[in-house]
């Protein structure tokens, strides 16, 4: 997938109960279709987003397949962490305090902003060659 001409590295997609509100954020290289080719119950490694879908059935989760994109490794990394924060109170994903899965364990510098600040850094970040974490 290509936007305006420049190859999108991965996304962020987020799964959510509709029934309690709970979200689920990910991120992936080859698509949300690609990763989920069995269905949302093939490849869940969340032990509390699977058994919820056990639980309340498929039909009550909502998929968005293409929350947010991103052009490399890094920013993807970011992004997922920025989206994780944005939803945190209400969120599966267990561990939302380490390097949103980044395997290099990055240092980062963490301070807090308004959720109507996060685009903007969003943008600090694409524009400045900055990483910014947002937490509640």
């Amino acid at each position: 997938m290509k936007v305006n001409n420049i190859e999108v590295y991965g996304v962020i997609y987020k799964i959510a109960n509709d029934i309690n509100g709970r979200v689920y954020i990910g991120r992936t290289k080859n698509g949300f279709d690609n990763r989920y080719k069995k269905g949302l119950l093939g490849k869940i490694h969340n032990k509390k987003l699977k058994k919820d879908i056990d639980i309340y059935g498929v039909d009550n989760f909502t998929v968005n397949k293409c929350l947010d994109v991103a052009f490399s490794k890094t920013e993807l990394c970011v992004k997922e962490r920025c989206w994780i924060n944005l939803h945190k109170d209400n969120i599966y994903n267990e561990d939302t305090y380490d390097n949103a899965g980044d395997k290099n364990k990055n240092k980062f510098v963490r301070i807090k902003v308004r959720k109507s600040e996060l685009y903007d850094i969003i943008n600090l970040i694409k524009s400045n060659g900055m990483y910014v974490l947002t937490e509640k």
